[in-house]
């Protein structure tokens, strides 16, 4: 067990989440609006558009094929369906700066998904068509650490994907632990099924649910039901989980189930959860506490 662990390390309690050697932070933030489209029932990510001031977001399992384009403020911007595809659990979307859109469809809460996968489609302009999206890439992973389905820890659920220098990026959501787990996708290429690369273990951060790069690539913003971890990507590395930073802590559920997480501009956050509110928060002052990168384990040291 590292240092972090020691000083920092998340755990439930009483339905609530307690900071060891510290007290979680009583202010949070409070929804400024509420989704108003009536077909997004579940928002389960969150992303922002490479082509103006608008967010996309999805429904998970149970739900058709659609993607949704809204405001900061939750109004409406356009509603369009993927064709060819199943939403068997979609639980992420990401821009990669490049006119592309991904689809992250790997929700596995059971851990027993041997069809892990992620869906590109070209990103609609101002002008969303009414036309259907067709799927111009599938990726198709597994995780090379998982050899039981389902295995006995239940660490392989995935709802977080961001994307740089042209590779996915996955962050696991773990139920055996309150770690998460780090993963790349380097071949956006092939159509074989590919393992993900495992990078770090970061612990005690509890249950992930969405993440978020900035544009240049400097921050990652990481969702959690308990708080918003920043961590400053390490000069030179993709190691994101090493780098320093700072998190807003909360009670555990305290904005419910929050899914989505996006940047609005350099200083601000935009965070949805499945119940439709909307939430905006600005990345320093009040609430804000740093942290130094000592609480990421390297995939050598994990084997």
């Amino acid at each position: 067990m590292n240092k972090w662990r020691l000083l920092c390390l998340g755990f439930l309690h009483g339905g609530s989440w307690a900071i060891a050697g510290g007290e979680v932070g009583t202010g949070i933030p409070s929804p400024v609006a509420q989704i108003e489209e009536s077909a997004l029932r579940e928002a389960s990510g969150l992303t922002k558009s490479s082509f103006g001031p608008w967010f996309w977001s999805l429904n998970d399992s149970g739900n058709d094929s659609v993607l949704f384009s809204i405001s900061a403020l939750g109004k409406t911007h356009g509603v369009v369906k993927v064709a060819g595809v199943k939403n068997v659990d979609w639980e992420a979307v990401a821009t990669d700066g490049e006119g592309g859109l991904w689809i992250g469809d790997f929700g596995n809460n059971r851990n027993r998904r041997k069809d892990l996968q992620i869906h590109r489609v070209g990103e609609p302009g101002d002008n969303i068509s009414v036309l259907p999206l067709r799927v111009n890439k599938t990726i198709r992973f597994r995780f090379p650490d998982q050899l039981a389905f389902p295995p006995e820890k239940w660490n392989f659920d995935c709802e977080a994907m961001f994307i740089w220098e042209k590779k996915v990026y996955l962050l696991t959501k773990h139920r055996a632990d309150t770690d998460t787990k780090l993963y790349r996708i380097e071949d956006l290429e092939t159509e074989e099924i590919q393992d993900a690369v495992l990078l770090d273990r970061f612990e005690g951060i509890g249950q992930v649910t969405d993440a978020a790069l900035t544009a240049d690539g400097g921050r990652l913003a990481v969702l959690t039901f308990s708080g918003i971890w920043i961590f400053d990507r390490p000069k030179g590395s993709d190691r994101f989980l090493r780098g320093s930073g700072r998190h807003f802590l909360f009670k555990n559920w305290a904005l419910r189930q929050i899914e989505g997480i996006a940047w609005i501009d350099e200083g601000r956050l935009l965070i949805c959860n499945e119940q439709k509110d909307i939430f905006q928060l600005p990345v320093e002052g009040e609430g804000w506490v740093a942290f130094t990168g000592t609480g990421a384990e390297s995939a050598d040291e994990l084997r």
